[in-house]
């Protein structure tokens, strides 16, 4: 809506002029951003990817904590997609409206400034004509004066004759009529120029501060929808990796230990049974002979042998205790991660506790005793021995 211009905001029309200027150097200021906007998206999604290749690998295996971290790297690889888009979005159509419209406002800014330079000019003009007018008038308005002092002078004087008054008074009159005639022409001049300063301070200068004032609200327009579709190529970008991100969220939800543990056991386990205990070799090497002494011979009488025992000794009583081998060494584990055992047959573990080996077939699940003397399976990845 046009606003009705006074004279003070006439005079302030370097103000408005600067205003507009400033307005449009807004807009400029506003296309730098963008700009440089788009250099660090482009940059920010080159280290991303690079960052994202240098930990890629092969995904063999199945287990859900990998499964995860596949994730994880592909969601960040799209994220540098969407921030390679963004920078495209800030370098497209965005950054060309916006160089358009500081293109346009300069022009309209060039148009309305030759338009009133124009009006200027021609203001200018009819004041000249105007000031001739009046110039011209005011001579003529003094000649006939000095005329009429003139003739007022020898009708006075005693010196001068009828014949030099009448001619006195005629040159008056002629000067006088002259200065008549150039009046209503001034007169003519001067209504022209009030209406030429009519129409230009009231017509046709309003007209171009209502084109500064219409100018500066397309500008303003154009700018804050620069500003929104910044946030909407921002807001997308945003929207969008959250949609990603929620693969991740999914991976993480889906991780599950005690299956990655099974698995581990899966892939790991060679299906050959452990070593047995090396035996101990037999003795193959013979002592020295006995002394033949000691053998009684055939020939030899009763008394020889009994000589001979008195060094020997006595054989163990029939009711000795009879010694064993040892029994072997129990195997204790200690509890490395509490496990819920919450499956038949599972036996809970906290974090700590010490267990016996009571048998472990190379499952990947052994089963053990607490101290309390309750025994059950527990996932052979959660215990250490000790």
């Amino acid at each position: 809506m046009a606003v009705r211009w006074g004279l003070d905001l006439w005079d302030q029309r370097s103000a408005i002029e600067r205003h507009v200027d400033e307005g449009i150097g807004a807009v400029d200021k506003a296309r730098n951003l963008v700009a440089q906007l788009a250099v660090v998206e482009a940059e920010y999604a080159k280290s991303l990817r690079k960052v994202v290749k240098s930990f890629a690998g092969s995904w063999d295996i199945e287990s859900t904590q990998f499964q995860a971290w596949k994730a994880l790297l592909e969601t960040l690889e799209e994220t540098a997609n969407f921030h390679d888009n963004t920078a495209a979005n800030l370098t497209g159509d965005l950054s060309t409206n916006i160089k358009m419209l500081i293109k346009n406002k300069q022009k309209d800014r060039e148009d309305i400034a030759r338009g009133i330079a124009k009006l200027e000019g021609d203001l200018g003009k009819a004041a000249e004509e105007y000031d001739k007018a009046k110039k011209k008038f005011e001579k003529a308005e003094k000649e006939a004066d000095v005329a009429k002092q003139a003739f007022i002078k020898s009708e006075e004087s005693q010196n001068v004759t009828k014949k030099q008054v009448e001619k006195a008074r005629q040159t008056w009159a002629q000067k006088a009529k002259l200065s008549e005639g150039i009046q209503q022409a001034l007169a003519q001049q001067t209504n022209e120029f009030n209406q030429t300063r009519t129409l230009h301070f009231h017509t046709q200068m309003p007209a171009q501060f209502d084109a500064y004032q219409q100018l500066d609200e397309h500008r303003s327009e154009g700018l804050v929808q620069a500003y929104a579709q910044v946030g909407r190529i921002y807001r997308d970008g945003t929207e969008q990796t959250l949609t990603s991100l929620r693969k991740v969220d999914a991976a993480v939800a889906a991780h599950n230990k005690v299956a990655d543990s099974s698995l581990f056991v899966k892939t790991f386990k060679t299906g050959q049974p452990l070593p047995s205990d090396i035996d101990v070799p037999a003795v193959t090497a013979s002592g020295p002979a006995d002394d033949m002494r000691r053998q009684p011979s055939a020939s030899a009488g009763a008394g020889y042998a009994a000589e001979d025992d008195d060094d020997m000794p006595p054989p163990p009583p029939p009711d000795a205790p009879q010694h064993s081998a040892p029994a072997p060494p129990s195997i204790r584990y200690r509890v490395m991660y509490s496990f819920p055992g919450s499956n038949p047959g599972e036996i809970p573990l906290a974090e700590g506790e010490m267990l016996t080996q009571i048998e472990n077939d190379g499952s990947g699940w052994v089963l053990v005793a607490k101290v309390d003397g309750s025994r059950g399976y527990a996932p052979e990845s959660y215990i250490a021995r000790v």
